[in-house]
């Protein structure tokens, strides 16, 4: 049910669905009731295979709209809490990448609220401090995740001779942002 609160509350915040790369969902319905399974309706999509792009036009494409979807998320006091590339479809008509999978997903009165959900996510995207039992920043653990995610988008040697130079300095301080607020750097 908690997924369903969160779009909904994306989805009246979008100027039209679909936009900031959220997956927009037609409808939910429950199946079980007993054992609380809920089923939630949305626009046929492929996942996204990296292999498939032909260029690396392509994740630079997917890679920007990839960061406009967490950006809005963040900028309604949402955490994902399970960013990851299994965590990331494409429109097959218009080559649209959208995040999907919001069940960790969780809405915070602020950027600086912290969560005490330990272990929330997936094993080799989670930021260094979910695994800790102690309170975190779980907007700073979303983004140590898009760091994570981006290795799978553009290998170095793609990255350096393809991103313009302000694009990289983004990316460079991003990285070293999601470092710092997991420990794996000083401040």
């Amino acid at each position: 049910m908690r997924e369903v609160e969160i779009m909904s509350s994306i989805r009246e915040k979008q100027k039209r669905p679909g936009d900031h790369s959220i997956i927009d969902f037609i409808g939910a319905c429950t199946l079980d009731p007993i054992n609380n399974r809920l089923v939630l309706l949305m626009p046929l999509m492929k996942p996204l295979d990296p292999s498939e792009w032909p260029t690396s036009v392509f994740r630079v494409h997917f890679w920007k709209q990839f960061l406009d979807g967490v950006g809005f998320l963040h900028s309604l006091f949402i955490a994902h809490h399970d960013i990851k590339t299994h965590n990331l479809v494409c429109s097959p008509c218009d080559l649209k990448l959208y995040i999907i999978d919001f069940d960790c997903a969780r809405q915070y009165t602020t950027m600086a609220d912290e969560s005490d959900a330990i272990g929330v996510g997936t094993d080799g995207f989670m930021a260094p401090e979910v695994y800790r039992h102690a309170l975190y920043n779980p907007f700073h653990a979303d983004r140590y995740s898009c760091v994570k995610v981006a290795y799978e988008f553009a290998d170095k040697s793609v990255a350096d001779c393809f991103f313009d130079d302000s694009f990289k300095l983004k990316l460079r301080e991003f990285a070293a942002e999601a470092r710092r607020a997991a420990g794996d750097e000083p401040h």
